[in-house]
């Protein structure tokens, strides 16, 4: 192909294996096109065959087309629809070969002139849908044939990446011709010729001039664009200005920093711009090595990417050093891999970086839609900052279980804690001592905060014990707002001044309150569900329309494997899940969808037997939020609860994992039943769920 040039015939494209993306989604193409028009790519997840054609290709694809319409426009389709068709832009040239280069960044299309990939961009489109898994090139033609050579295909690193910042986000609007072809020009100019660079150290226009320095280097500069920028005392008939105490080189960088936007540490004329050797303290030099990395080849290595401590410490380098791009792969990266147990402590980095400003608020409203989790499994919620945690209490999406979650957070926070605890612990500990002793430094974030606690919303027997407490004793705006909640309780009406007081309104993001009382009851979600939530009297969920619940299982449905049995209240002889295979072993399981508009923190469920004796010993019940990534609510080994045909048997779900919220439920068996016949059916009539209700 580099020796000579490829001949692609019309209606056909070329693929070869080695004409790939070296990460999928990322890359650039660089060649030359000899054409009259139709220098065509198309940009699969799979190579295609000789006699394929983009305009028969049903599968996920990009198709670039330069010189189209007779070579009079550059077209890109998307899966065969076209979503970019400009005038004047990319055209073909049918006397030479021409050079060209096209580059794919997670959906953003860069498409350049010249030999050299990265410069003399001519046209950009960011796709609002991006298929981030293209990977194989294919060189194709249209009605003519089209000669390729010098065909290379280059990573894309993150060097490259500050072509999308002349993007418009969306999607492209399709116009006519003549209109098209303005919106182009009008957009596409060339930034770097046309930016205020193009002026840094001219005499194009100056008007006033700096002799900086000993060797009295002149330095034309523009009134206009230093004042804008600063306090710059310049007298408007004063041309010449004398810097003898000044050098040259921080001068400069000073202008470079004005007229372009930035400056570079290791030419700017401060100590490191001198010197061979850099020393740099309280810098881990694991995290270091690995920014140097980045900054050399554009990408984070596997050691880094499985390292969470070691992605937090590249994190704050990043910050320090103005690695813009480096932060946001390394924000990528901790989300793609964030644990429940690692939120805290990266919303306690990002805290305080702008930059990671859209990360932070989407931890704070993680932690905000869960708060009873990250308040229960772990004291790091204390080590954030001031500012976060008035955010996250404040949160319109705060959702609690009870506001007393919210008081013991609030108390443990104002006292540093070490360990869990509730708000009784601090009554005690304020018998023998002052509020000024416990909360320190806190002790105003404690007043701050407190109003945000509905106490209206406590049940009256625990208003009364806080009514009585010593922390009401110590505490006047503690005691004020509890005396409040009771009289509010007692008349039973808001006065028209509390109306629109929050403290007297139920969040937003309530919980119901589903708790298990007895084998069969009538108080778990799925019988809540058979009511439409309260609406109407009761009648099996999976045949209410429209319907509010799905349950599925492991078996494809049959006479005996029937999810309305499951909820049907009735006790039936034989109902059972098939096995199935899952990453190569057996299982069987019964799984249940509340719905995309509800969820439930599980702490009890109930399981029945049906007339069979295949009882179960070994399996999980678990939760999830997308039905694909499951967790472990409560694990099941041996256990001989059931022991009979129709039998009931119940069990709470306890630990942190009990305070996470799931929208899809199921119990799988892990494990052969009693029954040596079947073994891996799972034979169940009946199942309840209960929490809390969302």
């Amino acid at each position: 192909m580099s020796a000579k040039f490829l001949t692609v015939p019309p209606f056909e494209c070329a693929w070869r294996e080695d004409l790939k993306f070296r990460e999928a989604g990322r890359g650039c193409v660089a060649f030359e096109a000899f054409a009259c028009n139709d220098v065509t790519l198309v940009f699969r997840e799979n190579v295609g065959s000789q006699g394929y054609h983009y305009k028969r290709d049903s599968s996920p694809h990009y198709t670039i087309i330069l010189g189209s319409h007779r070579n009079r426009r550059l077209r890109i389709e998307v899966n065969g629809k076209a979503v970019v068709d400009v005038a004047g832009v990319g055209l073909c040239c049918s006397s030479s070969f021409q050079s060209y280069w096209i580059s794919i960044y997670d959906g953003l299309i860069s498409i350049g002139n010249g030999k050299y990939p990265f410069q003399d961009v001519v046209f950009q489109w960011l796709d609002s849908y991006p298929n981030c898994n293209v990977q194989y090139i294919g060189l194709s033609s249209w009605d003519k044939h089209v000669k390729y050579r010098n065909v290379n295909v280059l990573s894309l690193t993150h060097t490259h990446v500050p072509l999308s910042k002349h993007v418009v986000f969306g999607d492209y609007q399709v116009e006519d011709e003549v209109d098209a072809a303005d919106c182009y020009n009008y957009k596409n100019m060339d930034y770097d010729k046309w930016g205020l660079k193009k002026f840094l150290e001219s005499w194009d226009l100056s008007d006033v001039l700096f002799i900086v320095g000993k060797e009295e280097k002149p330095v034309p500069a523009h009134k206009a664009i230093l004042a804008a920028s600063g306090k710059f005392s310049l007298c408007s008939s004063s041309f010449v200005i004398n810097l003898p105490t000044v050098s040259y080189l921080l001068f400069r960088a000073l202008l470079h920093y004005i007229y372009v936007g930035w400056t570079q540490m290791f030419t700017n004329g401060m100590s490191e711009s001198m010197s061979s050797e850099v020393t740099l303290r309280d810098v881990p030099p694991e995290a270091f090595k690995a920014m140097l990395n980045f900054l050399y080849d554009g990408q984070l290595n596997d050691k880094v990417i499985d390292s969470g401590a070691l992605l937090l410490q590249l994190l704050l380098l990043a910050d320090q050093f103005g690695v813009t791009f480096l932060q946001q792969e390394c924000c990528k990266m901790l989300l793609e891999c964030l644990s429940e147990d690692s939120v805290c402590p990266l919303l306690q980095v990002v805290s305080s970086m702008p930059s990671c400003r859209l990360i932070k608020e989407s931890l704070q409203r993680r932690i905000s839609m869960n708060f009873d989790y990250y308040i229960s499994a772990s004291t790091d919620f204390v080590l954030l900052d001031e500012t976060t945690l008035i955010n996250i209490i404040k949160h319109p999406d705060l959702t609690v279980t009870s506001e007393e979650k919210v008081l013991n957070a609030i108390l443990m926070f104002g006292m540093n804690a070490k360990q869990l605890f509730g708000w009784e612990v601090v009554d005690q500990l304020m018998e023998n001592s002052k509020p000024e002793l416990l909360f320190g430094e806190r002790l105003q974030l404690i007043y701050d905060l407190l109003p945000f606690v509905r106490f209206p919303l406590l049940q009256y027997s625990l208003l009364e014990k806080l009514q009585h407490s010593s922390i009401g004793r110590h505490i006047p705006v503690f005691q004020n707002l509890v005396n409040e909640a009771i009289n509010f309780v007692k008349c039973g009406l808001a006065e028209s001044e509390n109306e629109e007081n929050v403290r007297f309104q139920h969040r937003r993001s309530s919980y119901r309150e589903l708790q298990y009382i007895c084998d069969g009851d009538d108080h778990g979600v799925l019988y809540f569900a058979g009511t439409s939530y309260g609406e109407h009297p009761w009648v099996n969920p999976l045949l209410a329309e429209p319907r509010k619940i799905t349950i599925t299982a492991s078996s494809p449905h049959s006479r005996y494997t029937d999810p309305k049995v499951l909820v049907s209240r009735t006790y039936q002889g034989t109902c059972f899940a098939g096995p199935r295979l899952e990453n190569g072993q057996n299982c069987s399981w019964w799984m249940v969808d509340l719905g995309q508009d509800h969820q439930l923190m599980c702490n009890y469920y109930t399981l029945r037997q049906d007339g069979s004796k295949a009882f179960p010993r070994c399996w999980n019940v678990q939760g999830s939020l997308d039905g694909k990534s499951w967790t472990n609510l409560r694990v099941h080994e041996n256990d001989r609860s059931i022991c009979k045909p129709g039998q009931f048997a119940s069990w709470p779900i306890i630990g942190p994992n009990a305070l996470l919220p799931f929208r899809y439920f199921r119990v799988v068996l892990t494990g052969t039943t009693t029954d040596a016949t079947n073994p891996w059916n799972f034979c169940i009539c009946y199942l309840e769920l209960y929490g809390y209700f969302l």
